[in-house]
């Protein structure tokens, strides 16, 4: 079965989903890249003085927590996507705006994670100290470059839906 592009009801389930979705996924990528901005002001902001142990203890807690996350996240969000649109083939437009959520949050999560220990290490001069913490904002990074690629326009939306509904 394959999702009819050429319905204009079809066409114009895509195109209000992607009102939805558009902003959605733009306040999504805003949040996350506020967040990593945050963290980078705060990073060029402190002194690298010695961190504290605690610090980075915590630090590297959730940076493994947040790129761990991350790999899960990938893996799960897209088989709950391809499940969800699947699950409602012959009105897979009408499940868009679920599925799309169910693919974008697991991610979004996982970014805002690393942000929070990429916040946090910044705050105490670890990621100035110990480079090797500015890794925590890697999922944000990865969750930015796959927003873009999933964009929810009604092209991109119709692409995808043939993708999964063959």
């Amino acid at each position: 079965m394959t999702a009819p592009s050429d319905d204009p009801a079809f066409e114009a389930k895509l195109a209000a989903a992607s009102k939805i979705l558009v902003p959605a996924a733009a306040g999504l990528g805003a949040g996350v890249a506020g967040m990593a901005a945050t963290a980078a002001v705060l990073a060029l902001l402190r002194s690298p003085g010695a961190a504290w142990s605690d610090d980075s203890r915590l630090v590297g807690l959730l940076t493994a927590l947040s790129l761990a996350g991350n790999l899960a996240a990938g893996f799960a969000a897209d088989i709950l996507w391809k499940a969800r649109l699947r699950a409602a083939a012959p009105r897979c437009a009408d499940a868009l705006t679920a599925a799309f959520v169910l693919r974008v949050v697991p991610r979004e999560a996982a970014a805002m994670l690393g942000g929070v220990a990429a916040v946090l290490g910044a705050q105490s001069g670890l990621l100035r100290a110990r480079p090797v913490y500015w890794l925590s904002l890697a999922p944000a990074a990865l969750f930015l470059n796959f927003l873009r690629e999933v964009w929810p326009s009604p092209r991109n939306l119709r692409d995808e839906l043939e993708k999964i509904v063959r």
